[in-house]
């Protein structure tokens, strides 16, 4: 929950939300612009079957307007595990979201002076479309349900009968480690730099993650969401306690993606690293990844969790690996 809250903060701005939409709505079209986003208000207060109130909370929620017009609502769910009744959940935000704006109509008609009773809108009154994304930030393969109908225990003998009546509601779940390097070129903003760090990762492809990590020409336009990010996929905190020291100036300075991961060593660590002229001459962030690596060969993702707190650990588990 904690990750999923810290990658909320990137998925938010306007420019890397519409960047996700285009990419994984519309084939890369820029369909959607970040200047046409309305951030809306992730809470929904419903009342449920039993009468009680029920509050559902979306992660990011933006409306498209195009000309004055809104086109569509648009969620997305940041998921760093699987989730195996993520298909209700999306349902739920799907109806809450659709209810609340049955219940402003309602409230129009009413200060108009309307009394529809159960008719409740008027013929020409018609809903904002919502679309729902799940990103899924795992490099296991997500094992959960997609759909209602996997969720559900019909007995065999019933199952051709029912299948027919059950509406089947399907998430479109992004599994973001798997997206190919023809998709992932499709990103133009720093979620480009998330997805392919997953990819590596998933991949354990120690040559490609340390290019990817001395890459000079990848430049993070979001520093302080980016950080955030990372601190999330990778469980180290140190790149939260950094992003929490930007001064507001630095959070909106554009850089290159190098020199923030150099800067996390930097402070992060307190080792006394000195930035050159061009590089930082210790590449303390390379050696972290290649552990990381290692240790997911292995199969010791305790030892994964733990070396984001405990300097001396990671010192011993990196002399044991032979990596200097």
């Amino acid at each position: 929950m904690q990750k999923d809250k810290k990658l909320k903060i990137i998925t938010g701005c306007l420019d890397v939300f519409s960047d996700i939409c285009n990419v994984n709505l519309f084939e890369g079209e820029n369909r959607i612009r970040p200047d046409a986003l309305v951030p809306m208000k992730t809470d929904s207060v419903y009342t449920d079957c039993s009468g009680k109130e029920r509050e559902h909370r979306r992660d990011v929620c933006m409306k498209h307007v195009d000309s004055g017009v809104s086109i569509a609502i648009f969620n997305v769910e940041n998921q760093s595990d699987v989730c195996n009744i993520m298909p209700v959940r999306v349902l739920g935000y799907q109806y809450s979201g659709y209810l609340e704006q049955i219940d402003k109509l309602k409230q129009e008609n009413e200060r108009q002076g309307k009394c529809l009773v159960s008719k409740v809108l008027e013929k020409n009154q018609k809903l904002i479309p919502i679309v729902s994304l799940v990103l899924y930030y795992g490099t296991k393969e997500w094992d959960g349900p997609t759909s209602i109908m996997e969720m559900l225990d019909i007995p065999e003998k019933w199952r051709d009968s029912l299948e027919s009546m059950i509406d089947n509601h399907t998430i479109r779940l992004i599994d973001l480690s798997r997206q190919d390097e023809e998709t992932r070129k499709a990103y133009k903003s720093d979620f480009r730099h998330i997805v392919d760090y997953l990819h590596y990762i998933r991949q354990r492809d120690k040559e490609k993650l340390q290019a990817f990590s001395d890459d000079e020409s990848r430049t993070v336009t979001h520093p302080r969401e980016f950080l955030m990010a990372m601190s999330a996929m990778t469980s180290d905190r140190r790149y939260a306690e950094i992003a929490g020291k930007m001064t507001e100036e630095e959070a909106k300075e554009e850089k290159k993606m190098c020199m923030m991961l150099d800067i996390r060593e930097e402070r992060g660590e307190k080792r006394g690293m000195e930035i050159g002229e061009k590089r930082g001459m210790d590449r303390g962030i390379q050696r972290v990844n290649q552990l990381i690596l290692r240790l997911t060969e292995d199969g010791r993702q305790d030892d994964i969790l733990r070396i984001a707190m405990d300097r001396e650990y990671e010192k011993q588990l990196m002399e044991s690996y032979g990596i200097e």
